[in-house]
């Protein structure tokens, strides 16, 4: 779509416009021609470049239901806008038409380089002819000299940094201390239950009688764990064993703090077996293995500082999107008007960075 078009259907209306003064939206009985489904300030974006965008993330996200295709047709309108929206963020950065031209060629250059066929390729998917992918890199062009500017990557246009993305020592370490607990590989337990059922057993203090037995009689050697299993549990099978799974990730509280201290081969306390809220019967659990964690690297491991470093900037650079985008949005003309408040560029939008 080239920037800055007269949009035919303001066009049309344009009598009507010279007695009244331009509304604030178009009335409710406008309807939009040409395939417009859009309007952000000057421009417009129609519905075939809507409907490239989805055709886009259906090839990433596929969908199968009602509500998916729903989401996605959001997403992929979502995108479009923001796309417009830094498109005139850059043409507001007065750039000479001579530099806008140089820079485009450039990316063209970087794309042939890849492979003239993987370029065609490329058009063929995003639905555009020679003239079209001319504007889309001329938009394109408009996008970068605004995107990387703003996120710090690039000098503006008047050759210096405007943002800074240095991350100091202080904020590396606060972030360190607040990520040590889940840089720590844990320990990992395998766990086997023996459950027994008070409907099976004649009511809850029948079970709970029961399964104290079988505790008795695992501690004396009369009886293996597997044994009691077999007997007096529906899972057979299996024989109660667990996958393998992160301490902290066990939910319920009573098996966790077991899992915490207990040695390989050693058998719980007697809890309650409860399922959905509701006591079924009695419970003791088995620990079969453990697999002992690592703690966090230290604070002056250089790997680990950079994985930080990168982390702390990625997090900034969205948050400075965000907000970027969310005022441009505030500022600007559209209609129809977006139905709710959202942060702009999350979710996928967030790998369609424009090419330098």
């Amino acid at each position: 779509m080239i920037p800055h078009c007269t949009l035919v259907v303001l066009a049309a209306a344009a009598p009507l416009f010279a007695q009244a003064p331009r509304p604030s939206a178009p009335s409710p009985e406008f309807v939009p021609i040409a395939g417009v489904i859009q309007v952000i300030n000057d421009d417009a974006i129609t519905a075939a470049r809507l409907d490239r965008e989805i055709q886009l993330l259906l090839r990433k996200y596929p969908v199968t239901t009602q509500e998916d295709h729903e989401k996605l047709v959001a997403l992929a309108r979502r995108r479009v806008v923001d796309e417009r929206l830094q498109t005139q963020a850059g043409e507001n950065l007065g750039l000479d038409e001579k530099e806008v031209e140089r820079r485009g060629k450039l990316i063209r250059e970087k794309q042939k380089e890849k492979g003239l066929d993987l370029l065609a390729e490329d058009l063929q998917k995003q639905g555009l002819d020679a003239a079209g992918a001319q504007r889309s890199m001329r938009d394109r062009t408009y996008q970068a000299s605004w995107f990387y500017p703003a996120i710090g990557e690039l000098q503006g246009v008047r050759g210096r940094f405007w943002r800074d993305t240095y991350v100091r020592p202080g904020e590396l370490l606060h972030a360190y201390q607040q990520s040590k607990a889940d840089l720590a590989e844990p320990d990992r337990v395998v766990l086997q239950l023996l459950d027994v059922s008070a409907a099976d057993n004649g009511g809850m203090d029948r079970a709970r009688k029961a399964i104290d037995q079988a505790c008795e009689d695992v501690a004396a050697g009369r009886m293996t764990f597997d044994d009691c299993v077999d007997e007096m549990s529906q899972a057979r099978g299996s024989r109660g064993v667990q996958r393998e799974m992160a301490v902290e990730d066990i939910g319920v509280d009573e098996l966790r703090s077991f899992a915490r201290s207990a040695a390989v081969g050693q058998v719980s306390e007697r809890m309650p077996w409860v399922t959905d809220g509701v006591q079924k019967g009695w419970r003791v659990a088995k620990l079969v293995e453990r697999r002992a964690g690592k703690p966090a690297p230290a604070f002056e491991d250089s790997v680990l500082q950079q994985r930080l470093r990168e982390s702390v900037q990625e997090k900034r650079t969205q948050l400075r999107l965000e907000d970027a985008s969310a005022r441009m949005l505030r500022r600007a003309w559209l209609w129809p008007k977006p139905q709710a408040k959202r942060n702009a560029l999350g979710g996928p939008a967030a790998d369609s960075k424009p090419a330098r």
